[in-house]
């Protein structure tokens, strides 16, 4: 009886990745266009494979219904898709009854987790047409962006065997860590250089790097990571804002720090300016203007812009930068033979 309960669940689960496939909406009016994801069962519908091979149609929106009954709808979908909401009937009653009326497609606007979209077998074998899920907030974004109407379309670009971004991530990763690790050994030779020449413990040098030489202060880190992520779970809603907050500021300082050594390691002058007492860097506010610009430019267009992406990979590359120099590990192995 066992042994059968778990080869239940493996094959739940099998077919649960194998017919559940994600796609991508197309919704576009003129020059302007939006591209959302979707969920759909791949036992059910036959989607395009490409943008060029997919049927375009115009989207009616009954956002407000779930079409499980025909005077919910007009009387003729003829030729377009419809976007209702996800209702208290099955997905294939919403799905017969768009059929029926001559629609193209259904997409259906969840408010939960998207889900793969299941019925049995005697009703889905009725569906002709292509049932999809999309995220409510995405239907609402669209029909924000496109007022007066839209077009839609459905495709399913098939996986590569093998994805290049993996190549770009470990570049990135290795890189970041390379220069990181070599930035910090830079930064504790020149300190320790300078300290050399100290006799005085109260003059040496602070540069503000951040050291965990004790495993309080490490469980008291890792407490810390730990009490964000809790948090994060329970009041996400709030804290994002708060977090994208403090990640403009960090990002921000970090890619400061960065841009400020790699012009001084280069030779570049600081350009001073004398008023009276004061000498302000020309150098350093043209640096800081630019790092805050960027930072700013990336939390208003964060979720609008595709292009955003390499600016918020530069920005947390800077941050992993900065943070590997800033924030010193203890070796706990060279710390044990020292102190015998």
């Amino acid at each position: 009886m066992a042994l059968n309960r778990w080869s239940l669940v493996l094959l739940a689960i099998f077919y649960s990745q194998v017919d559940g496939q994600e796609a991508i909406l197309h919704v576009s009016s003129g020059s302007t266009f939006r591209e959302y994801c979707l969920v759909y069962n791949s036992s059910w519908s036959n989607i395009s494979d490409s943008l060029s091979s997919a049927v375009s149609s115009p989207l009616l929106d009954l956002h407000n219904s779930d079409l499980c009954s025909p005077d919910q709808g007009p009387p003729s979908l003829r030729n377009r898709s419809v976007l209702v909401m996800k209702g208290s009937c099955d997905l294939t009653r919403s799905a017969l009854v768009a059929q029926n009326l001559g629609a193209v497609a259904l997409l259906v606007a969840s408010k939960q987790n998207l889900g793969v979209p299941s019925s049995n077998d005697s009703e889905y074998s009725k569906v002709q047409i292509p049932v999809v899920l999309l995220r409510d907030r995405d239907a609402l974004d669209a029909l924000q962006v496109f007022p007066g109407g839209m077009q839609v379309q459905l495709y399913a670009p098939p996986l590569p065997l093998f994805d290049d971004s993996t190549i770009v991530l470990l570049i990135i990763a290795v890189f970041t860590v390379a220069v990181g690790g070599y930035w910090s050994g830079a930064a504790e030779k020149e300190r320790m250089a300078a300290d050399m020449l100290v006799d005085s413990p109260e003059e040496r040098s602070d540069d503000g790097e951040l050291s965990l030489y004790s495993p309080v202060k490490v469980m008291l880190f890792v407490g810390m990571m730990c009490l964000m992520l809790v948090l994060m779970y329970f009041f996400y809603r709030w804290l994002v804002y708060a977090f994208i907050v403090i990640f403009c500021v960090a990002s921000a300082s970090a890619m400061y720090n960065c841009l400020q050594s790699l012009l001084t390691a280069s030779g570049c002058g600081a350009l001073s300016v004398s008023c009276g007492e004061r000498t302000v860097s020309l150098r350093s506010l043209f640096v800081a203007a630019v790092c805050i610009t960027l930072s700013v430019i990336w939390g208003v267009y964060r979720n609008d812009e595709r292009w955003i992406w390499i600016l918020q990979d530069l920005l947390g590359i800077a941050f992993c930068l900065n943070f590997l120099k800033t924030v010193s590990l203890s070796n706990f192995k060279v710390s044990e033979r020292a102190s015998e």
